[in-house]
């Protein structure tokens, strides 16, 4: 080796590296951990996203509301009823709703009501109107109705509720409800009724159902309407009549040859009755024109010219409507009065 190698060496030695620190060699782990971290974390969130779509995209958010029977109302069977909605039926027209559970939701015509979920079950919030509910058997929870001052809660039954200026009446056609009025609470069973205010009563429950499309169905679970004694008119008995003693008067003497009378005047002829205002077809002796005369009166014939549907249940809704107000009709006769009107001036005009 000669001096150049030497001094080159010598050299190198200067450059002699040092062996490395302790920290240095946690390094790559610390590395390594922070790539899972990177790694975990968008999983995790996915993972969330998954779940919150599954929760509000593939499982059902409380019941569904479907109308089966919409009429001439903005609405039309197979349309959706969202929950918090407000629901409006027609003036003559009622409508069907059907939640998710089975339970039927009947609307009286002229009727304002919302559909939402309460804390174990579903809950309609009737502001004006009727309804008559037909609830499913409840398995876990109950179904509500509920006015400005009472609250009916079932687990299956079929039950009227009805919104008046006065007050709220609930009346059972099967089974059994509890209705809560203030801190007062009563149980109702089939056939009876509750009036938040005792003016309100005087009407039957067979009355209150004349509306409904499923009357004749539901009529004969309710027991028949007490008969009225008839009313007999009290004839005064006649009074004893007075002897009168008459004196007995010698006949005087015939004239020979009578006088011969003059002819009496003609009678004059009686004026004619004046015309009755009767509706169309009344000479066909069909027995609802005596029911249409006695419930609705003459008042109420003419303005029916005027009024037209082109189905029956248009006139079935009417009648009802006029039941409610106060007309004396039983179920059967309003079906009689509504085959009578269309035929009479539904049928006739949309020829």
């Amino acid at each position: 080796m000669d001096n150049q190698d030497r001094e080159f060496e010598t050299f190198l030695r200067q450059f002699e590296l040092r062996s490395p620190e302790p920290f240095l060699s946690d390094a790559p782990v610390v590395r390594q951990r922070r790539s899972a971290w990177w790694v975990i974390a968008p999983a995790a969130a996915l993972a969330v996203i998954l779940a919150i779509v599954f929760v509000r995209v593939l499982m059902p958010i409380g019941p569904k509301a479907t109308v089966e029977f919409g009429a001439a109302s903005s609405y039309k069977a197979g349309d959706r009823i969202s929950f918090g909605s407000q629901i409006l039926t027609g003036p003559f027209d009622g409508m069907t709703i059907s939640l998710q559970d089975g339970t039927l939701v009947e609307l009286r015509a002229q009727s304002s009501a919302m559909i939402e979920a309460a804390g174990d079950g579903p809950r309609v919030r009737l502001a004006l109107g009727g309804v008559l509910v037909t609830a499913a058997t409840q398995r876990t929870g109950h179904l509500y109705v509920e006015t400005h001052d009472a609250q009916v809660s079932v687990t299956g039954t079929v039950f009227l509720v009805e919104v008046q200026p006065a007050g709220t009446r609930v009346g059972v056609v099967e089974g059994e409800v509890e209705v809560r009025n203030g801190v007062s609470t009563q149980r109702l069973k089939q056939g009876e009724q509750f009036f938040s205010d005792p003016s309100m009563k005087g009407r039957t429950l067979i009355e209150g159902i004349a509306w409904s499309r499923r009357a004749e169905e539901l009529t004969p679970l309710l027991p028949p309407a007490p008969q009225e004694p008839p009313v007999v008119a009290f004839t005064p008995a006649p009074a004893p009549k007075k002897f009168v003693r008459k004196e007995i008067v010698p006949a005087a003497p015939q004239d020979p040859a009578p006088q011969p009378q003059p002819e009496p005047a003609p009678a004059p002829e009686p004026a004619p009755a004046p015309e009755e205002k009767t509706p169309r077809d009344s000479g066909t002796q069909d027995p609802a024109v005596d029911i249409l005369n006695r419930a609705c009166g003459q008042c109420h014939v003419p303005t029916l010219e005027g009024t037209h549907f082109d189905n029956r249940d248009g006139y079935v809704s009417l009648v009802s409507r006029m039941v409610t107000y106060g007309a004396s009709l039983s179920p059967a006769e309003v079906q009689m009065l509504a085959d009578y009107l269309f035929k009479t001036y539904g049928a006739k005009k949309a020829k």
